[in-house]
């Protein structure tokens, strides 16, 4: 894909710590934060998907001090979130701010299984729940991030669900979204 990218094209960087240890667990910034910078610019990434262990729920300004070695960053628009613990979502769609960069919480899963939370388990349900929300894109709860896992028939419940949308209801890139809340919303811990 990177070699097919157009210059408007961008891709989202995932951080999981150290191999794949949650970063809050360290009392310092992950040993990969100082290489970081130069990683994002070779490949060419403005958004960073954090895969920490904290509940969406618990996020609060505590969460700076990881939050803050990508945001600190200048390639770095804005973060998502994936709590990796289990839970993976948060339906309330929180969108805290670290140094005036927005971290979107994930807010729904599309996934065929009943272990998790905050589940559609079809495009149809999950294009539903989405038609139910705002659209107003100054109004911080019109933004969702959906985890789309790709098994099971994820991706063509995705394609399912986009095209149940309300015209109201806009899918866009990870870069566009976060461009959007920072053109729409303003915020900041």
């Amino acid at each position: 894909m990177y070699n097919r990218a157009a210059p408007q094209d961008s891709f989202t960087a995932w951080v999981f710590g150290d191999d794949y240890l949650e970063p809050f667990a360290f009392a310092a910034p992950p040993r990969h934060s100082g290489q970081l910078a130069s990683l994002l610019q070779k490949g060419d990434f403005r958004t960073v998907c954090v895969l920490d262990t904290i509940a969406p729920a618990a996020l609060t300004t505590a969460y700076a001090a990881v939050a803050n070695v990508y945001t600190q960053q200048a390639a770095v628009r804005g973060l998502f979130y994936a709590d990796a613990d289990g839970k993976l979502s948060d339906p309330s769609g929180r969108i805290l701010w670290f140094n005036g960069k927005p971290m979107a919480i994930c807010r729904f899963i599309l996934k065929n299984d009943a272990a998790y939370e905050n589940v559609s388990r079809t495009g149809l349900q999950l294009a539903a729940t989405l038609n139910n929300l705002p659209t107003n894109p100054a109004n911080a709860n019109a933004y969702s991030v959906v985890w789309i896992d790709p098994a099971g028939g994820g991706l063509v419940e995705a394609a399912k669900a986009v095209g149940a949308l309300n015209t109201a209801v806009r899918v866009v890139s990870p870069e566009v979204f976060i461009e959007m809340i920072r053109l729409n919303n303003a915020g900041g811990f």
